[in-house]
């Protein structure tokens, strides 16, 4: 019986040892393999991080484009409708003279309308004056004839 504890407690300690021995390795073999996991993870972060950046960077830029190009859209329609408000203005004042002119022309017409009315009224007062003159001249006339 001690022959066989002593062969089971041999192959116990046998067994003990292989254990040891490939739990080190595989520990060894782990920490090797956990390495180049750290190292790829590491990797692919970096990876990622530039990726980010590079993204927000091209799309910070297309923004700043896209923000100057509405800038200058702005700028040009602001100065179209400045532009034409100021064309409206040069024709205003231009349409204000024609109608202050032509104003002008229609008073001084009728000035002289009235003008004319009142010379052709007063001809015409002068005129039966002087025909009233000339029949009461006439009526002497006659009458002294006759």
């Amino acid at each position: 019986v001690r022959k066989r504890m002593t062969f089971a407690s041999s192959n116990v300690i046998i067994i003990q040892r292989r254990w040891a021995i490939y739990r080190e390795t595989a520990r060894i073999q782990n920490v090797r393999i956990s390495y180049s996991e750290v190292l790829q993870d590491a990797y692919l972060a970096a990876t990622k991080i530039q990726s980010t950046f590079r993204m927000y960077h091209s799309r910070y830029f297309l923004l700043q484009q896209q923000k100057e190009e509405e800038h200058l859209i702005a700028s040009a329609q602001r100065k179209a409708v400045a532009a034409t408000n100021i064309q409206s203005a040069v024709r205003m004042l231009q349409c204000r003279r024609i109608v202050s002119r032509m104003a002008d022309a229609r008073d001084i017409a009728t000035k002289c309308d009235a003008a004319v009315v009142i010379q052709s009224l007063a001809r015409t007062m002068l005129c039966r004056r002087e025909l009233t003159l000339m029949r009461v001249a006439a009526a002497k006339v006659y009458c002294e004839k006759h």
